[in-house]
């Protein structure tokens, strides 16, 4: 029931129906929030006789959406670092996006108060609030505060003892290395669309191709589609580890960044593979007139 909520689009029909069928069932089991769900859903009515509890319930949810699903995390609704770094997408009191920016974090004293960026994201994510979570942009693939229990967040991730439910992931803002395990790759059985966002500096490019190798392992990620690799000046090899990977036979969407005539040269050699991709898009490329022909003849778009 929940995978069916988090399947269908914002607004439409299928997922209200998907809602009060949620609704229902944990109003079967006597918890408190499939009351509010149903009042909610009834509220939807566009009826004016439901326009004043459709403002009631919506000051509410502003005013405690945390607590309508989990008290723990209420209580950190109130340390002003968690308002600073999480921008969060609240529906029927679940948080259904969130953005994390860690590196707007400042540390002053919070280290004596444990309200370091890997706290907060964990007690996030391992929120039941979390439950519908469907897209997760995290800006960092490592944690550097003082009194931080997870150096990354490939560690923090592979410390739930759950999967966790998500369909969209964006890690990084090129700021850092890619760091990509496979512990935390294994607690994503459900991802559709992966992002990596990375810098190459500091990087060899034998270094960056085990990073990209533990993409392909068969076990891993089994519902990836859609991929990004966004890794400044390492287009190159991102272009050779793909053109053999088994990693492309399933996907639908490609994007790779900062190719050069060197990176076209080997996707060309695997025209036939790339070509199955219904969307594949280089940006920020380097490449002279007759390669950038020869990949717009497979299906590439550029920009």
């Amino acid at each position: 029931m929940i995978d069916a909520v988090r399947a269908t689009s914002v607004g439409s029909p299928e997922r209200h129906e998907a809602w009060q069928v949620y609704a229902d069932w944990l109003l079967s089991l006597g918890e408190p929030v499939g009351e509010w769900l149903a009042v909610s859903l009834r509220a939807d009515d566009a009826s004016d006789a439901a326009a004043p509890v459709r403002a009631a319930l919506d000051e509410i949810e502003r005013a405690c959406s945390f607590r309508l699903v989990d008290l723990a995390l209420a209580d950190l609704s109130e340390v002003p670092e968690l308002a600073r770094i999480a921008d969060l997408t609240w529906e029927r009191g679940f948080i259904t996006t969130a953005n994390i920016r860690t590196r707007e974090f400042r540390a002053w004293d919070s280290e004596l108060l444990g309200h370091t960026p890997d706290r907060l994201l964990e007690a996030v994510l391992d929120s039941p609030s979390a439950t519908m979570l469907h897209s997760l942009r995290i800006d960092t693939h490592s944690f550097k505060a003082k009194g931080s229990r997870h150096a990354t967040v490939a560690a923090l991730l592979a410390s739930f003892e759950q999967p966790l439910a998500q369909r969209d992931r964006e890690l990084g803002d090129g700021s850092d290395g890619l760091i990509v395990r496979a512990s935390m790759l294994a607690q994503l059985p459900e991802l559709v669309s992966l992002r990596l966002v990375s810098s190459q500096a500091g990087h060899k490019h034998d270094e960056l191709r085990e990073q990209l190798a533990v993409l392909s392992q068969p076990r891993l990620l089994p519902a990836l589609v859609e991929l990004e690799l966004r890794c400044w000046s390492g287009g190159d090899p991102v272009a050779e580890h793909l053109a053999s990977s088994p990693l492309l036979e399933r996907l639908r969407r490609l994007r790779i960044d900062h190719v050069t005539d060197v990176g076209a040269e080997l996707i060309v050699a695997q025209r036939d593979r790339f070509a199955k991709l219904d969307r594949f898009e280089l940006r920020n490329v380097e490449i002279t007139q007759p390669w950038s022909r020869a990949l717009a003849a497979i299906g590439a778009s550029f920009g």
